[in-house]
């Protein structure tokens, strides 16, 4: 659903901090449906939440769900994918 508003769409954190986000969206826009909002970070442990706009995990963004891709080779001969570590 388009446009949704956020307060802010990067949020640094350290072990045990927490921030809270607004977002703004037109409720006619819903047609009806529960919101959903999908979270992911790094380091991130989302934790699924059933209400009025429920939460949970984008499984489509965790490594698990990307495709093959081979971008980044396997290290050969002691290096590094980089090719700087010895």
């Amino acid at each position: 659903m388009l446009p949704v508003f956020y307060s802010d769409n990067y949020i640094p954190l350290v072990p045990d901090e927490s921030s809270t986000i607004t977002i703004e969206a037109a409720t006619k826009d819903l047609s009806g449906e529960q919101p959903l909002i999908e979270l992911d970070g790094y380091n991130v442990d989302v934790k699924p939440v059933q209400g009025p706009v429920m939460i949970a995990l984008n499984v489509n963004a965790q490594p698990s769900h990307w495709p093959e891709s081979n971008i980044v080779p396997e290290p050969m001969n002691g290096l590094s994918a980089r090719g700087c570590d010895r």
